[in-house]
């Protein structure tokens, strides 16, 4: 599939899987772990990957990773999510690149284009490539200070005694991979959406596939792994971390009881730390929450200042959707509007 742009300086190249040259092109764009294979695997629904290249001529420029999707109203893939930004190599071109995929990808006959923040480097100006859909806020921090064996000056004085708590009681931390990694992760997330429902603020997790977490050649361009803390045989955090581009993120985890009363997650993400950092990764994503989670009264408060405790660089971000006027979206916004007339009728 080649979608070529009239009225463009550029070509969006949509391919249904990555191309032999996809880790040279994810490192020259400047991409990150949802620029990937692996990074499909963490929430984006279920449907055909699509990898777009775009090209200026005969050079490179940007890079993007999606999936096509159906819906109830058609027989076909006519919805594209894609969960972060294009990596686009100029940065003054990232706006005109960003309205060119959706024109592309409208081009292969998709109505409308979803378009997520993870671990985005740019944020698009409000109305120029779409709405916005949700605002967050994510969470960096830089490691290049944190590849030694003392406590980084960064970290708060409440993570900094979680710690030294899990070196004093002499803590582990173990790779996981396969099967042992997706059961012992859902185990601990179990124990938070436990733990959550009890506080009124109860949540769903969606469980990874085996094959995120598979175990991958030490060369790999990208991958994802999990890290668990142990004290002895007792299982305390869990952490599954998506990395390429010497960039991670953080993508799922949880604490047993035992693990939670302890605070062993931050002594669980400095050793994780560390160790990107000896391997010269630059920048650990602790990932994201609502962007109202600064406000004490908020319930992702908590979540929020958990995450500054590393010291680490708030990024305020936003999602993007984009509609073109065909049938199909009409269909949708008739579907939408009666929906809401039929839940005003029952109140």
């Amino acid at each position: 599939m080649t979608a070529v742009l009239a009225r463009s300086e550029f070509e969006w190249v949509v391919r249904p899987e990555a191309p032999p040259g996809w880790p040279e092109a994810l490192h020259v764009c400047g991409g990150g772990f949802f620029h990937t294979p692996f990074g499909l695997l963490t929430g984006a629904p279920e449907g055909d990957p699509v990898f777009v290249d775009l090209w200026s001529g005969n050079t490179l420029s940007g890079i993007a990773v999606g999936v096509r999707h159906g819906c109830r109203l058609s027989a076909g893939r006519p919805h594209a999510y894609f969960p972060t930004l294009p990596a686009i190599r100029d940065p003054d071109l990232r706006e005109r690149g960003l309205v060119a995929l959706h024109e592309a990808m409208h081009a292969e006959g998709v109505d409308d284009i979803v378009v997520d923040s993870f671990d985005a480097s740019w944020t698009a100006r409000p109305g120029v490539a779409g709405r916005d859909t949700v605002r967050r806020t994510e969470y960096i921090v830089p490691l290049e200070s944190l590849s030694g064996d003392d406590l980084p000056p960064l970290f708060s004085g409440n993570h900094r005694r979680h710690c030294l708590r899990g070196i004093r009681r002499g803590w582990t931390m173990r790779a996981l991979y396969g099967t042992e990694a997706v059961d012992l992760l859902a185990q601990v997330q179990s124990s938070a959406t436990e733990r959550a429902a009890a506080r009124g603020d109860g949540f769903e997790v969606d469980s990874l596939p085996a094959r995120a977490l598979e175990r991958h050649p030490d060369d790999s361009a990208w991958g994802m792994t999990a890290f668990a803390a142990w004290d002895g045989d007792a299982l305390l955090t869990v952490a599954a971390i998506g990395w390429a581009n010497r960039r991670t993120y953080y993508v799922a985890g949880g604490s047993t009881a035992r693990g939670y009363a302890q605070s062993s997650a931050a002594w669980l993400h400095w050793r994780i730390m560390r160790q990107f950092a000896l391997r010269g990764f630059t920048t650990y994503n602790l990932g994201g929450t609502p962007a109202s989670a600064s406000a004490e009264d908020d319930p992702s408060f908590g979540l929020q200042r958990f995450k500054m405790g590393f010291g680490a660089t708030a990024l305020p971000l936003r999602s993007l959707k984009r509609e073109f006027e065909t049938i199909h979206v009409l269909g949708h916004r008739v579907k939408s509007w009666a929906g809401g007339r039929r839940d005003a009728w029952h109140r």
